[in-house]
């Protein structure tokens, strides 16, 4: 930093206030915060007296977990004015896991299996070209690997995108080369050229890439300027920068010398010098991996100002090139105890009555040692509470506004001490008063097919009726109930979705109405660990040979086995995830018969919510009469019609996001086996065999013999791999394979509602 204000600065990032600090203060300490692998942390700082000096950095996803899946990446296959076509890929995943679910933001794109991998998306265009995708293991929500990609725009035109220029290493006569590459699409057939710093490097074939260029002088100076053409399409270009470059002797850190000078009020200073050679313009000191300040070479040595500590403790220290960030060297550092450094100790907390607006009374003492400071600060969930006298302990905050319930916890620092802090976890009360969302049943911020199994336990209970009986999605003042559910402690009010005072069949109506929509952010559902000995949940689909391509199939829903039977269950939601490029999403149904649960109307409520084009269907059974049951076999089933297929194709249905539940929302623990068939399309309509094809094999035309009063109504040129290359809408007797490369072709005819296959073979 430079030019700063007296004021200090403030330091702030997802959507947290991490309070206020002195420039002295640096290097800071914040946290803790969630190394779930998938959250990225950013961080701006922005001087107190100038706001507009400032700087900012993104951290990404620190994983404590190391759950085995990583490694997400993307390939751009085709683009579009309509959207992409990629790959997608990961480096590591666990093989013992059945696959992973992706998702687009916050949006499930499907379950896949890692057998499949890479897979073949189609994506649709955005309006910022950003996206970020992720990809969890199959039921661990919190093992997930994100990948954020900018995207070229959406175009039907020629675009060169992604271009990178690399250096080689220096020959014997100080010269590298550059080795030059990008991705492409919709360009001519004339090549590219290269061009820069006043240098015409040539004309290319993109079937060339990567190309060398060069060879060129590394005087440590020149930045070199690399702009690609198409040449068929001179507006269609990309440019990129590189250098200097210095070929010059390795960079070298050398041996670093940290001499102990004092303690001050500011920590414990040590002077730090080390030996370089073939540096460049300046280097960075890092503690325990956290940067600490960067210095020109004039500043060797320096001065490092370290926290204090009571106990002392060691430090690692590492100093790096700037311009060579390999080039590094590091010691550990013992720093001794400083006798009087800040302290904060004994810290505790006691909880008071609830209030009308939520929040609750807290009662806050501790002993501190050495503060250097007369205030103190409490935050909460990163978030700066206040600024408190010390004097005013034991402190009374008559309106904390904590918004959990359960465990909880508090910090408390020294002002302007950001490393004399201390944390405490307490046992919050449940304040909730709360305002109604009509559909979130259990108050977990979404309505979905969960709220379903709360109306099932408080079917038929009776309450306060609210003043104003709406579904809109708003928050919606309303008198607790005298019930609690036993989950999170939520009122039995939230499951009164409609607001007339009584919990039944109708308020299904303000779920759906409101379904998949948000107040605030939502937990990930985190399901019982099941073993072999649990019961499991599966679609039993028939037999591939039972399923006949274009006719509807039924497989039930199974939950138990005569084996493994499900003891004192009152409901259950869950989702089934399929391929909607193999069962036609128009087609899918569920349907809830009699069964061993319960009879829908009569002691049971159901609900089930396709998302047909997601290959997604969301469903929930419940009991309404309080009682438990037990048993074993089908509870519902799944319909639907396997699209046209060529050949074989594979039909798999999965079960995922399950919570089963007893009447006292005891959870129980349930396995979810993917069932899968290969179904075969062998049976062709009749006039298939009236439809010749000639010359075939051919290596351009081809022609269609077919009776006078048919016409062919579309046709789709399809490879083996089920890709769809081509496709005409009343082509008439005959259409050229011509571009298409040597190989064996399907081609779909529709004719007269009826659809037929037909081999041909391209030389």
């Amino acid at each position: 930093y430079d030019g700063v204000g007296p004021e200090g600065f403030q330091v702030v990032g997802n959507g947290n206030n991490y309070g206020t600090f002195s420039y002295a203060d640096l290097p800071l300490t914040l946290g803790p915060l969630q190394g779930d692998g998938v959250t990225n942390y950013e961080f701006g700082v922005f001087d107190l007296n100038d706001p507009d000096c400032g700087d900012s950095y993104l951290l990404g996803p620190v994983d404590c977990d190391g759950c085995g899946i990583g490694g997400l990446t993307m390939e751009i296959l085709e683009i579009t004015a309509n959207g992409y076509i990629v790959w997608i890929d990961l480096e590591q995943y666990d093989p013992d896991n059945l696959g992973f679910d992706l998702f687009l933001g916050d949006d499930l794109i499907g379950f896949f299996s890692y057998n499949d991998l890479p897979i073949e998306l189609e994506l649709p265009c955005f309006p910022d070209n950003f996206i970020v995708l992720t990809a969890c293991a199959n039921d661990q929500p919190d093992c997930c690997t994100s990948l954020e990609v900018e995207l070229p725009p959406c175009s039907d035109g020629c675009q060169i995108f992604g271009l990178t220029a690399t250096p080689t290493e220096c020959n014997n006569d100080q010269q590298f080369f550059v080795e030059l590459d990008f991705d492409f699409v919709n360009v001519g057939n004339m090549g590219f050229s290269v061009i820069g710093n006043g240098n015409d490097y040539g004309d290319f074939e993109y079937a060339d890439l990567p190309i060398l260029l060069g060879p060129f002088t590394a005087d440590g100076t020149t930045v070199l300027e690399f702009i690609v053409k198409d040449n068929a399409h001179p507006d269609c270009s990309n440019f990129i920068e590189l250098g200097p470059v210095n070929c010059g002797e390795d960079c070298v850190i050398g041996q670093i010398f940290a001499q102990f000078v004092e303690i001050t009020g500011d920590g414990v200073k040590f002077e730090v010098e080390f030996g370089h050679e073939n540096t460049g313009s300046g280097f960075a000191v890092f503690v325990d991996g956290e940067l600490y300040e960067t210095f020109s070479y004039d500043h060797n040595p320096f001065f490092l100002v370290l926290p204090c500590s009571n106990t002392g403790y060691v430090a690692f220290l590492t100093i790096c090139d700037q311009d060579h960030p390999d080039c590094c060297n590091g010691i550990d550092l013992e720093v001794p105890p400083c006798g009087d450094a800040c302290d904060i100790f004994d810290l505790v907390v006691e909880v008071g009555d609830c209030h009308d607006d939520g929040t609750y009374t807290l009662f806050l003492n501790f002993g501190y040692s050495n503060p250097g400071n007369d205030f103190f600060e409490v935050f909460y969930q990163g978030e700066l509470i206040d600024f408190f006298p010390l004097n005013e302990l034991p402190l009374v905050i008559e309106h904390f506004p904590g918004v959990n319930s359960g465990i909880d916890e508090i910090t408390v620092c020294i002002n302007d001490q950001p490393n004399c802090c201390e944390t405490v976890e307490f046992e919050a009360p449940n304040c909730e008063q709360g305002d109604v969302w009509p559909g979130d049943a259990n108050s977990d911020n979404i309505a979905d097919n969960f709220d379903l199994l709360n109306v099932g336990i408080g079917f038929g209970t009776e309450g306060p009726s609210r003043s104003n009986v709406s579904i809109g999605w708003q928050a919606w003042p309303a008198d607790n109930w005298p019930q609690m559910f036993n989950e999170n402690d939520v009122n039995y009010k939230h499951a009164d979705c409609n607001g007339n005072g009584l919990i039944n069949t109708a308020d299904l109506g303000a779920i759906l109405e409101n379904y998949g929509l948000t107040h605030g952010p939502v937990a990930p559902y985190v399901p019982p660990p099941a073993t072999d000995n649990d019961p499991p949940l599966f679609v039993n689909l028939p037999n591939g040979t039972d399923i006949i391509v274009g006719e509807p199939f039924t497989a039930p829903i199974v939950l138990g086995t005569e084996n493994l039977p499900v003891d004192d269950i009152y409901g259950l939601a869950f989702t089934l995830e399929f391929d909607p490029e193999v069962i036609d999403p128009n087609s899918i149904d569920v349907q809830f018969a009699p069964s061993w649960l319960g009879v829908d109307q009569i002691n049971m409520i159901t609900l089930s919510r396709e998302f047909a084009n997601e290959g997604r269907i969301d469903v929930a059974l419940s009991r309404t009469d309080q009682n438990n049951v037990s048993g074993f076999g089908p509870i519902a089933a799944f319909i639907g019609i396997i699209d046209d297929v060529l050949g074989k194709v594979e039909v798999k249905i999965s079960v995922t996001r399950c919570k089963a539940i007893m009447f006292d929302e005891t959870q129980i623990p349930l396995q979810k086996p993917m069932e899968s068939v290969i179904v075969t399309d062998t049976h062709e309509p009749a006039i298939a065999s009236q439809i010749r094809l000639y010359p075939n094999p051919t290596n351009d035309w081809l022609f269609f013999s077919l009776p006078v009063d048919l016409q062919i109504d579309e046709l789709k040129v399809i490879d083996v791999d089920g890709r769809v290359l081509r496709t005409m809408v009343q082509p008439g007797h005959a259409i050229s394979l011509r571009g298409l490369p040597s190989a064996v072709y399907w081609l779909q005819l529709r004719i007269d509602g009826q659809i037929v296959h037909k081999k041909v073979v391209k030389f």
